[in-house]
C-alpha cells in the first residue's frame, strides 16, 4: 500500500500569505480556513488511488447473484443437503439385467414396505399375459413389510424362468392388495387380456384392475425390460 504525506514544510512560509493578505488577493477568513488545513494536515497518511493492488490470494472471489457457492465459509452459512429421494413402496427389479438373451435364465425380485398380498405377471412383446406369483409352487402370497420375495428364489425351487422368443420390450407386473381384495383378484381371469404388445397390455390391465379394485386398497409397479439375440 503506498501512502503520500502532506508537510506543511512543502508550501512557503506563512509571510507570503500575508503579503497576499495586504495585496487584498486573500481576505481574512480564506486565510484562517487555508491555515487550519494545512496543519490538519501535517502528517496525515492519505491513500494513494493510483495503486490499490492486493497479493494475489488475498481477494476473495465475488459470489455469484449474491450467493456464495462453497457455503459462506466467513458467514457461516451452510448450503442444505440435497433431500435423499423417499423409497417407493413397491419395486420390481429384473435380473441379471434389463437386456436379457434368448435362452438366458431370469430371476425378478419384488421388494414392498408394505405388508399384502402379492401378484406377478409377465407380459410378453405381443400382450401375453403369464402368472409368475402366486404358482403352484408357491402358493402362499402373504407378505410381511420390508420384505424382498424372489421369483424363483433360487435353483431348487421346483421351477426356473427361461427367456425366449418374441423378441422386443416386455414388462414385469406386480399387484399388492389388501385381504379383503385378495379373492376378486384371483377370481378374474387376468392373463385372458387381449392386447397386441406389451404397454396397450399394461394399460388394459390397470384400467381392468381400477375397475375391479376401486380406490384404495390396492398398489401397482412395473418393471420394462427387453429380449435380445
Amino acid at each position: 500500500m503506498t501512502f503520500i504525506r502532506l508537510d506543511i514544510g512543502q508550501f512557503k512560509p506563512l509571510a507570503s500569505l500575508t503579503h497576499l493578505l495586504t495585496k487584498g488577493l486573500l481576505t481574512k477568513g480564506c486565510l484562517s480556513l487555508l491555515v487550519i488545513f494545512l496543519y490538519s494536515c501535517q502528517g496525515t497518511p492519505v491513500q494513494d488511488s493510483s495503486n490499490t493492488s492486493q497479493p494475489l490470494g488475498n481477494v476473495p472471489d465475488e459470489p455469484a447473484n449474491g450467493v456464495d457457492i462453497e457455503g459462506s465459509r466467513d458467514s457461516g452459512t451452510q448450503i442444505p443437503e440435497p433431500k435423499e429421494t423417499e423409497e417407493v413402496p413397491l419395486s420390481i427389479q429384473v435380473l441379471p439385467s434389463q437386456r436379457i438373451r434368448v435362452g438366458d435364465a431370469m430371476q425378478v425380485k419384488v421388494h414392498s414396505r408394505q405388508a399384502g398380498y402379492l401378484f406377478v405377471w409377465d407380459i410378453g412383446n405381443r400382450g401375453e399375459i403369464t402368472r409368475l406369483f402366486p404358482n403352484q409352487f408357491v402358493e402362499t402370497n402373504k407378505i410381511k413389510a420390508g420384505k424382498t420375495v424372489t421369483i424363483p428364489e433360487n435353483s431348487w425351487a421346483g421351477f426356473g424362468l427361461t427367456v425366449g422368443e418374441p423378441l422386443g420390450n416386455s414388462m414385469v407386473v406386480a399387484l399388492l392388495v389388501e385381504e379383503e381384495k385378495v379373492q376378486k383378484v384371483q377370481a378374474e381371469n387376468l392373463e385372458s387380456t387381449v392386447a397386441t404388445n406389451a404397454q396397450t397390455a399394461w394399460q388394459q390391465l390397470r384400467k381392468q384392475l381400477n375397475q375391479m379394485l376401486g380406490q384404495g386398497g390396492w398398489l401397482p409397479a412395473k418393471e420394462d425390460y427387453e429380449i435380445i439375440r
